[in-house]
């Protein structure tokens, strides 16, 4: 598997922590995954970023990549940054210059790993994700009026892509949810994904400010926490992990079974919209 963080200028420094803390959770070095920075066209290879390709090539292989696609703004820029990512490896893949079958995409800037050994854990439920005949293992999403789709942090086996080429298709944003790229492209990822609980997104934060307390509340259910962009984030999840505080149980992730999540969904535009009830 390839962990690819993405990242642009504004998130360099933020960046870096988290591949570090990546690098130090990991109690060996292992070759099976690959650890990649993957960066927006333009931002500059400061010492920080060689500095951390240094310290993180202890415990993994490591790969800086400019993604072949950028943009400026939200959504546009996590748009063409994540569509970027997916189209150099699966490049990769096809032109059998990497050895590696799947990648797990990630933001840079606000998620976390939630327990020590998460990457194992990754690797297992990924394993499971394909024995079910499924293709990417991620967390179902929605947010008010924002439609069910499959939260982009997640595993994406690259044959997904010969299936369902279209995903990285950057839709033209007009403004409104229904044209960011994960909300663009929810049929195609939610008819290939298995659902789990293997990442909890608050969305900023939910309106909370980032804790151990909290970290290990949603540690019980998940491998990985988005959404923060806490200055202290890395700093609470090294004090976390390396602080005794984490559970010693592996946890109990929840699965969800795609109909029931479109049942809940139309329950919940009938609430939101009464027109719907007749």
């Amino acid at each position: 598997m390839i962990i690819a963080l993405q990242y642009y200028a504004g998130d360099l420094e933020r960046t870096m922590s988290l591949a570090r803390l990546l690098a130090d959770v990991e109690p060996a070095p292992r070759a099976d995954v690959v650890l990649a920075l993957v960066c927006q066209p333009g931002t500059p290879v400061t010492s920080l970023v060689e500095k951390t390709l240094v310290h993180c090539s202890l415990k993994f292989p490591v790969e800086h990549v400019v993604s072949p696609l950028g943009a400026m703004g939200h959504p546009e820029g996590c748009t063409f940054l994540w569509a970027g990512t997916m189209q150099h490896y699966y490049g990769k893949y096809r032109r059998g210059e990497t050895s590696h079958e799947s990648i797990m995409t990630l933001d840079g800037v606000d998620g976390v790993p939630l327990h020590l050994g998460w990457v194992d854990m990754v690797l297992a439920e990924h394993a499971e994700t394909l024995a079910r005949g499924k293709l990417i293992t991620g967390s179902p999403y929605w947010l008010g009026g924002c439609p069910l789709h499959v939260n982009p942090n997640a595993v994406f086996q690259f044959s997904v892509l010969d299936k369902t080429a279209f995903l990285t298709d950057v839709p033209r944003y007009d403004g409104t949810l229904l044209t960011h790229f994960d909300v663009y492209h929810r049929r195609g990822m939610l008819e290939n994904a298995s659902l789990s609980t293997v990442v909890h997104t608050d969305w900023r934060g939910a309106g909370n400010e980032i804790s151990t307390s909290l970290m290990r509340e949603r540690a019980g259910r998940s491998l990985w926490l988005h959404g923060y962009k806490d200055d202290d984030l890395c700093w609470t999840a090294r004090n976390f992990l390396f602080g005794g505080e984490f559970p010693e149980a592996a946890p109990e992730l929840r699965r969800y079974e795609l109909g029931d999540l479109y049942l809940q969904e139309s329950a919940r535009q009938r609430v939101a919209d009464p027109r719907r009830r007749s």
